[in-house]
């Protein structure tokens, strides 16, 4: 068995979209779950009733564990023209259903003033079902009313130069869903902004107003010269139809989603850069300023020092290529780092770009970052503008760890003062005399002493030597405590660039190599002369670069830091137990 139950009477009101000053709307009265007798539309201040009797019915069946279920809807659209911008009052309006009055809830809302320039945008909640058309339509007639234009910021461009690009659906439908287009544009470096596919707005486009959506949102950046094209790709919309069909006399709408393929092109106008380009130009184009600073300006060896870079301004900012900056030769420098910061204001792409150059200066004296020229393309002037940076002088001096080959003057034959002696005037055969003797037991004895004087200035230079291999173990785990220190703390750069400066020193006392002398090419060649495998050689080497990358890049965890520490410990512990031939 099964029963029939028939839905509950309601009668509402609502209006469409944002209603605008010297313009036709809607007002829909919508009776559900009956069939209602003497509608009449209210007449409104301000406003002309052009139609009531817009009547559109639909009804529906269900079957759920035996029961039977039947809906109807009517939809009353009354067509009105607004003549005054203001607040406007509907009143509660009465229909007869089955000898039954129902009422409509009354409300208001505001007619806005239409300054008259096209495309005008009005911010709107997401619509509704009932924000939509509801008049019957064919397939042809939902593509008519639903399209994509492509919007530029400009039509004619220089290369680099950056324009805005908008993709908008329009419609006059109820679309249920969109699937996006896999967008490939040739020519363009590309910069997809971020969207709210939930921000519909309403604009008028050909006296008519539309549903508007951004679809895409994108900064172009041309790569080459001519008349490129711009194309959206393919986009697929469903879209939800009202199709009538006449039933036993009666008119019923049914909707029906169909999927309706949307596309568009436009093109774009390139200009080629003047010519002759000069030709250190840095491929920037808008309106730039540059600025270089380091500090301190006194360092000491081995030490890390960062010069930086920025270029500010608008225009193609993040994809300005790095500057070539002249370092003095006693320096090691590593690959800079590049941190870009613009956003789109006001049409134009703002920011700044700053590029971080690392070194490490490795010998005392006075030094000098010359004046780098910064050339670009100002759109303003339509010309090529050329930026200096001021001079940077450095001052370098001796640092801990490092090494400097000092002349120390010694004194190392004593003068022999031989007192003079009188001549004699009676000849005497020299041979017999004492003085004949005494001169070779003199020189022989000079030369005994320039021997002797010879072997203890070798014993202490070996000496010497030997002092800085017998410090060099110390010093390091001197060091090494200082690191651990910064290791507890989490400082990591100063943990980091301590494990350099104590590897560098003590491979520098234990190999007798100043420090400046010292570098990446030679020490494994050292080191295996010194006696160590081509292991140990290729652990030094490695603990070496995992520190200098983890000073300028951020490293996992402080877990990594104990690893570096331990190795290092174990390197040096490494060396000390070489034993070498004498």
């Amino acid at each position: 068995s099964f029963s029939i139950v028939n839905a509950e009477v309601t009668f509402k009101a609502q209006k469409t979209g944002t209603i605008l000053e010297g313009e036709k709307f809607q007002i829909t009265f919508t009776l559900q779950g009956g069939y209602g007798e003497n509608f009449h539309g209210p007449q409104l201040d301000n406003c002309n009733l052009i139609s009531d009797n817009n009547v559109y019915q639909s009804s529906s069946t269900t079957y759920v564990n035996g029961k039977i279920t039947t809906s109807s809807r009517i939809d009353y659209i009354c067509v009105y023209y607004a003549n005054k911008a203001g607040k406007i009052n509907v009143p509660s309006v009465s229909i007869n259903v089955n000898g039954k009055q129902y009422k409509s809830q009354p409300f208001s809302f505001e007619i806005q003033k239409n300054n008259g320039t096209p495309n005008q945008h009005i911010t709107q909640k997401q619509p509704s079902v009932d924000d939509f058309d509801t008049s019957p339509q064919t397939i042809n007639d939902a593509k008519s009313k639903t399209f994509i234009k492509i919007f530029l910021s400009k039509h004619s461009v220089y290369e680099q130069e950056p324009i805005e690009c908008k993709f908008m659906l329009y419609t006059l439908n109820q679309v249920q869903g969109i699937k996006p287009s896999t967008l490939t544009l040739d020519g363009f470096l590309i910069e997809e902004l971020p969207i709210n596919l939930n921000n519909v707005s309403i604009e008028k486009y050909n006296g008519q107003q539309y549903k508007t959506l951004v679809l895409k949102h994108l900064i172009l950046y041309p790569q080459k010269t001519g008349k490129l094209n711009i194309t959206t790709g393919e986009y697929v919309a469903n879209v939800l139809i009202n199709q009538v069909q006449n039933i036993m006399g009666m008119q019923y709408i049914q909707q029906q989603s169909v999927p309706i393929k949307l596309t568009n092109e436009v093109s774009l106008d390139v200009k080629s850069l003047p010519s002759p380009r000069p030709t250190n130009f840095s491929g920037a184009v808008g309106k730039f300023s540059v600025s270089a600073n380091i500090s301190p300006t006194t360092f000491r060896t081995n030490e890390t020092g960062t010069f930086t870079y920025t270029i500010s301004g608008n225009g193609n900012v993040k994809y300005i290529k790095e500057p070539q900056i002249s370092f003095p030769s006693e320096f090691e420098l590593y690959a800079p780092k590049s941190n870009a910061n613009a956003k789109y204001v006001d049409g134009r792409m703002e920011g700044s770009i700053t590029f971080d150059y690392s070194f490490i200066p490795l010998s005392v004296g006075k030094y000098q970052i010359p004046v780098h020229e910064f050339v670009y393309f100002d759109l303003d002037k339509q010309e090529y503008v050329t930026l200096k940076t001021s001079p940077i002088n450095i001052i370098v001096n001796k640092g801990v760890s490092s090494s400097k080959n000092e002349a120390e003057s010694r004194n190392d034959i004593i003068d022999i003062n031989l007192n003079k002696k009188s001549l004699t005037t009676n000849p005497t055969f020299i041979v017999y005399t004492i003085w004949y003797w005494l001169i070779y037991v003199i020189v022989i004895a000079i030369f005994i002493t320039i021997l002797i004087i010879n072997k203890k200035k070798a014993h202490l230079n070996s000496n010497i030597v030997g002092l800085k291999l017998a410090k060099a173990n110390k010093v390091a785990m001197k060091r090494l405590k200082l690191a651990n220190e910064y290791l507890i703390k989490n400082e990591d750069k100063q943990f980091y660039a301590e494990i350099i400066s104590a590897l560098w020193g003590y491979l520098s006392d234990k190999l007798a190599i100043p420090t400046s002398q010292l570098i990446r090419d030679n020490i494994s060649t050292e080191l295996m002369n010194y006696g160590a495998d081509e292991k140990l050689c290729n652990e030094v080497i490695d603990v070496l670069n995992l520190c200098d990358m983890a000073i300028y890049a951020p490293h996992e965890s402080n877990e990594q830091s104990k690893v570096v520490y331990n190795r290092t410990i174990d390197i040096i512990n490494k060396i000390e137990s070489i034993k070498r031939n004498k």
